[in-house]
């Protein structure tokens, strides 16, 4: 999940291509080029500076906090 402007997302592409390749996973919703999408290939850009870490903070938290409920559910 990344945030930042535009431009040095565009131009660090290549570099999120290669950590978060995930090439022919997830292939539910192909581009009209038929290329994957950057969600599809494993990274995300999120908006401007910060919107990243603050998106993976949500994600972190809700995570965090559906295992408590599932950990006692698996108990009974």
């Amino acid at each position: 999940m990344i945030g930042g402007e535009d431009e040095p997302v565009r131009r660090l592409e290549p570099i999120f291509e290669a950590l978060g390749s995930r090439r022919g996973v997830g292939r539910a919703h192909p581009r009209p080029t038929g290329e994957p999408s950057p969600a599809e290939q494993g990274y995300l850009h999120c908006g401007p500076p910060g919107a990243g870490h603050f998106v993976k903070m949500v994600h972190n938290g809700s995570s965090t906090g559906s295992w408590p409920p599932t950990r006692r559910a698996s108990r009974s």
